[in-house]
């Protein structure tokens, strides 16, 4: 009987701890603060606030299919800062880890799983990404095609040896390629660039950076590509694991609060 009440104390403590760290989290920025030039891929791309980005969302709400686009594809790349992800060696610096207090889920996943893609962290719902504010083209494109999505935008995404773009159709229903990594549109079908990689040089040129990156760009055209329809697609069970974990990491400390509880006051009864 010992046992038992030792095991429900501390099913009962566990649960008051996680709800702390719960409660705790929703007062908690996940957006890193100490973002430098050194730490980012293109200069001066400091990622805009949250409730900046997202006002900005609402007032394309009611532009047309082709406004839309091209004033998202250059939002999302305003609002992530691409950072040298993988050369960062410390994964808690700018949250690649998510946090405790995020996610403790997510945490001891990063902390204990041994899987790579928990320990940096690509957040699958879109808001959460925009709220961290960093990222690499995978986070910008999956950020994308949910926002085309959510308009009834046919697209899809396209994943290259090197680049993830978004592939998508203008208002006459021609195909075209978006890049929000870079916030760029290319209005030709991944196979005519792929044909002819140097076509997109122009559009990288057009939208401000050097021609040295330009050309850089150019290369990862190449070879070959898949399609993914959406963000389900592109990341299954990574898609429904993160959703769920958000739900769990406040149902299990509830239930665990209520056995403790219930466990508790029947023992109450049984004395009386």
């Amino acid at each position: 009987m010992k046992f038992k009440n030792f095991v429900v104390a501390s099913l009962l403590l566990l649960s008051i701890l996680l709800m702390g760290i719960n409660i705790y989290g929703l007062f908690q920025s996940i957006r890193p603060t100490n973002l430098s030039g050194d730490n980012l891929r293109f200069e001066n791309d400091e990622p805009l606030e949250f409730p900046s980005v997202l006002s900005s969302l609402d007032q394309l709400s009611g532009k047309s299919t082709d406004s839309y686009q091209q004033d998202m594809t250059k939002l999302i790349s305003a609002a992530v800062a691409h950072i040298h992800w993988n050369e960062e060696l410390d994964a808690t610096k700018f949250n690649q880890l998510v946090p405790v207090w995020e996610n403790y889920i997510l945490f001891f996943m990063g902390k204990f799983s041994g899987i790579p893609e928990y320990q940096k962290y690509h957040f699958v719902n879109y808001k959460r990404s925009l709220k961290r504010g960093i990222g690499l083209c995978g986070d910008a494109a999956m950020i994308g095609s949910q926002l085309l999505s959510q308009k009834a935008i046919p697209n899809q995404i396209i994943s290259l040896k090197k680049h993830v773009v978004l592939s998508s159709y203008d208002e006459r229903g021609r195909e075209v390629t978006l890049d929000p990594d870079y916030g760029v549109i290319i209005p030709l079908s991944m196979s005519e660039i792929l044909a002819e990689p140097a076509l997109v040089t122009p559009y990288y040129l057009q939208a401000g950076y050097s021609s040295q990156e330009a050309i850089g760009v150019q290369s990862v055209y190449q070879g070959e590509f898949q399609r993914w329809d959406g963000v389900k697609h592109f990341v299954t069970n990574k898609y429904y694991f993160e959703y769920i974990s958000y739900y769990l990491k406040w149902l299990l400390p509830i239930i665990g609060l209520l056995f403790g509880l219930f466990f508790f006051r029947s023992a109450l009864a049984k004395i009386k």
